[in-house]
């Protein structure tokens, strides 16, 4: 699925899993890829978050109160969610749908909204 990525898109599951360990978390989760959207990504989708009031420093302290930090220091390297997993394949499926052979930062939030379940 990786060789599907567009370059910004490999950036921000690069991005996810630094917030991951930045957090003290283990996995990487739909939050986290989120909080990467919202820091790689600076077209017209995130632009628009932004003006809903979805920032980064926002998101990010809306996720350390419902989750909280994990312990700082070494954390082995977070491995995805299945939510995370599964908002891949939807991200994927929009790809395909909008006629892109790469998913595109746009395709991945798409697939978070249509997954509906994880912590973003």
């Amino acid at each position: 699925m990786f060789d599907k990525f567009s370059e910004k898109t490999a950036q921000i599951f690069v991005t996810a899993q630094e917030e991951a360990k930045e957090l003290g978390h283990s996995y990487v989760g739909t939050e986290h890829l989120l909080l990467a959207i919202l820091k790689v990504d600076r077209g017209p989708v995130v632009e628009l978050l932004e003006e809903m009031g979805a920032s980064y420093s926002k998101v990010r302290s809306e996720i350390i109160s419902m989750v909280g930090m994990g312990m700082r220091g070494f954390v082995p390297s977070p491995q995805m969610t299945p939510r995370a997993k599964r908002v891949t394949e939807l991200a994927y499926e929009e790809a395909k749908i909008l006629g892109s052979d790469k998913i595109n930062p746009e395709h991945l939030l798409l697939g978070i909204l249509r997954e509906g379940e994880g912590i973003a």
